[in-house]
Parts: structure tokens; C-alpha cells; sequence
């Protein structure tokens, strides 16, 4: 009866080893359980990170796209700009132009009006001669001042 004995011994022995391969079994499919929640987790993560990444490329797509609009307004406004400074400039050299022609006119007309006084008295003096060799002439008589002189 060894070989009942012998036989009752090893399915035991697998019976035993048996429940340590579902023990073992039960752990690998925790495992295998606990690697796939991860591996869904760091999914999740790379899924969100891409979204993100999306994201911030179309924000930094927009965001060239504005920059390159201020750089046109910056180059419009600094244009515009130039030509004021141009139109001052051009101003500028029309307003001393026309000092220049005010202190020639305010010139001439002092010339002008001093060769005025200057004839007044050259008349004046020549009157003078007049009245005085009409004087003399008619004697000194009333008539001849009453005529021409004062």
C-alpha cells in the first residue's frame, strides 16, 4: 500500500503547490492590475500634456502672429514719423526764411521812410529859400506871406 500512500502524498503535495500557483496567480493579476492603472495614469498624463502642448502652440502661434502686426504698426508709426520730422524740417527752413525776408523788409522800410525824412527836410529847406526869395522879392509885403508861408 505504498504506492496509495505515496499517491496520497503527492496530491497533496500539488494540491499544495496548486494553491501557492493561484496565490501567485492572484499576485502577478494584482500586478498586472496595478501596471495597467499606472500605465492608463501616465496615458492620462501624456493625453493632457499633448492637449497642453496644442494649446500653448496655438497660443505662441497667435501670439507671432500679433507681434508681427505691432511690428508692421511700429514700422508705419516710425515712418510716419520721419516725414513729420521731414514736413518740420522743411518748416523750420520756411519760418527762417521768412525772419530773414521780415528783418530785410523791416530794413528797407526804415531806409525808406529815413530817405523820406531826409527829402521832407531837403523840402522844407527849399521852401524855406522860396518863401525867403519871395520875401525879398515883393519887399517883404503881406501878400507874399499870406500865399506861402506860415
Amino acid at each position: 500500500m505504498g504506492s496509495i500512500q505515496e499517491l496520497e502524498q503527492r496530491v497533496t503535495a500539488v494540491e499544495k503547490e496548486q494553491k501557492e500557483v493561484r496565490t501567485l496567480a492572484a499576485g502577478a493579476s494584482q500586478d498586472v492590475s496595478d501596471y495597467k492603472a499606472a500605465l492608463q495614469g501616465h496615458t492620462s498624463s501624456l493625453n493632457a500634456l499633448r492637449e497642453t502642448q496644442l494649446e500653448q502652440a496655438a497660443d505662441l502661434k497667435n501670439l507671432s502672429s500679433d507681434l508681427k502686426n505691432v511690428s508692421a504698426d511700429i514700422k508705419n508709426v516710425s515712418s510716419t514719423v520721419e516725414k513729420v520730422l521731414a514736413e518740420l524740417k522743411v518748416m523750420r527752413e520756411a519760418q527762417f526764411q521768412q525772419v530773414a525776408d521780415m528783418r530785410t523788409m523791416r530794413d528797407t522800410q526804415t531806409r525808406h521812410y529815413v530817405d523820406q525824412q531826409q527829402r521832407f527836410t531837403t523840402v522844407e529847406v527849399g521852401l524855406d529859400l522860396v518863401r525867403e526869395s519871395l520875401r525879398r522879392s515883393d519887399g517883404g509885403s503881406e501878400n507874399a506871406e499870406s500865399g506861402l508861408g506860415g
